[in-house]
């Protein structure tokens, strides 16, 4: 047992008075506390009642804020471990250089954790290899506090962690290594998920949904978390770090928000062995304007994509799987190669009129060509190499532009290789959306939507190919009199709103 912060304490002596009463207390088998059990640890803070309690050089520099808290204190005895307070901090240290030296027979003992009032941070490895852990208490429920890194790295008995209300702050790899680590009841208010913070959680799962205030997702956050098989980032989500679910192998059901701008070097390397996995899109335009970093090292391919290989893609749910991709009116690039690549149910591709920019590769997919590709921008985007699709595509698969703009495509340098350009009017072979029991119809200036089963999206456009709305909603505000195109239940209809 070892407690910090209880009343019995040793009495000011010197140095080595105090470390020989210690020693002696100790070998004779005497218990220097009967209240506590075994394998119980708590520590506290009281506000320097027992300032001077144990100030020796050793436990002063021990003591210092983050610098070897409980490294070589000597404490350890058959019975038991000793009660103590410290001086002044209010800091648990850490325990460094684990590896390298071990710092303490105690600290394999160690089954239970209770952070007692007024520790207002733990700091860096502070119980880093303590393999016996199963249990972390936090007995203030009304002050903040702050992990430094490393916190309970290959803690690996550890199985479950719940985070104080008014957490102050984490830190990097505060879970690393925790083996048996299923689940973390994160605090309110998270603004991210720190790097390496789950990195060979190897039990953590099935399913983890990003909390909506995160905005990032850290390097190798969740790398090796080889029994996590769902996640969901929330639409707040900017970024995925490198390596942020690299390897883990069964995680096969994805859904990316709407604000995902970069994804790093092999985000999703190695997740469900590149095959069958779901990918659900919320929103088209931000996916395919995001940033995939790939790797400059040659003959190494970590692609970010989610969608690379062979998934399935949805938009907003999986509810909606899609055969064919319409870019929504608004999006000017597809920014990353490999960014569409393989969805071998996609048969087909629609470009906005806003388009500009298509990377190298973007379109590129090894294994099949696209039966079509439709691009309604008048003037032919810039194409950063000829290889944005594959030469079976530029000969089988037809071209389709604006019919003012045939010309300009079949002199354009790259586009003008697709051996099949064809003019026509974008709506043209508009259908009717009428299927079953879903109908769309227009009334006192909205566009209403019967017959859809709950959360089924619906996508409207102005018959010159603006975007005006896509959500759920089944009586849809149109923003003024005239004719509107109407995506929805797979079917597309024109509908004149008076």
């Amino acid at each position: 047992m070892f407690f910090v912060g209880q009343k019995t304490y040793l009495p000011k002596f010197g140095d080595k008075t105090r470390l020989l009463l210690s020693l002696f207390q100790c070998l004779s088998g005497a218990s220097c506390s009967t209240k506590n059990p075994p394998n119980d640890y708590a520590i506290t803070h009281e506000q320097n009642k027992h300032k001077n309690a144990y100030e020796t050089k050793n436990f002063t520099r021990s003591l210092s804020p983050c610098s070897n808290a409980f490294v070589r204190t000597g404490l350890r005895c058959n019975s038991c471990f000793g009660e103590w307070t410290p001086s002044s901090t209010g800091f648990v240290g850490y325990m460094q250089n684990f590896l390298r030296e071990p710092y303490g027979p105690w600290s394999k003992d160690i089954v239970k954790i209770v952070i007692k009032k007024g520790v207002r941070r733990i700091g860096s490895s502070a119980f880093r290899g303590c393999t016996k852990v199963k249990e972390v208490v936090f007995e203030d429920k009304d002050s903040p506090i702050k992990f430094s890194y490393d916190v309970f790295y290959r803690c690996e008995s550890l199985e479950s962690f719940t985070f104080p209300e008014k957490t102050d702050g984490i830190s990097t790899g505060m879970f690393e290594q925790c083996i048996k680590l299923k689940t973390v009841n994160l605090y309110p208010g998270i603004p991210y998920i720190p790097q390496r913070f789950f990195k060979e959680c190897s039990s953590f799962g099935p399913e983890f949904v990003v909390p909506e205030t995160c905005t990032s997702i850290g390097l190798s956050a969740f790398e090796l978390c080889s029994s996590l098989k769902k996640v969901v980032i929330n639409d707040a989500c900017k970024e995925i770090d490198v390596h942020g679910f690299r390897a883990c192998y069964d995680l096969a059901d994805i859904t990316i928000g709407k604000s995902v701008a970069k994804f790093g070097e092999g985000a999703f390397w190695n997740t469900a062995y590149f095959s069958q996995r779901d990918i659900v899109v919320r929103d088209m335009a931000a996916f395919v304007q995001a940033e995939f970093r790939t790797s400059d090292v040659a003959g190494y391919w970590p692609t970010s994509s989610p969608t690379c290989y062979y998934s399935k893609i949805y938009i907003g749910d999986k509810n909606h799987p899609v055969t064919h991709i319409d870019i929504p009116e608004g999006a000017t690039i597809i920014r990353s190669s490999h960014a569409l690549y393989n969805i071998p149910e996609v048969k087909s591709i629609t470009l906005p009129s806003t388009m500009k920019t298509l990377n190298g590769q973007a379109l590129l997919s090894s294994e099949k060509t696209w039966d079509f590709i439709e691009c309604w921008a008048t003037t032919p985007p810039d194409v950063e190499d000829s290889g944005f699709v594959t030469t079976a595509t530029y000969n089988r698969s037809t071209l389709y532009v604006p019919i003012g703009s045939v010309s300009a495509y079949k002199n354009h340098t790259n586009w003008g290789r697709f051996k099949n350009i064809v003019g026509k009017n974008r709506y043209e072979d508009v259908e009717d959306v009428t299927d079953n029991d879903t109908k769309v119809y227009a009334s006192n200036g909205q566009i209403i939507v019967v017959g859809t089963k709950a959360g089924t999206m619906v996508d409207v456009y102005s018959i010159d190919g603006k975007h005006v709305y896509t959500g759920e909603e089944t009586a849809i505000d149109a923003p003024t009199r005239g004719i509107y195109i109407v995506r929805v239940a797979g079917k597309t209809t024109k509908l004149a709103v008076n």
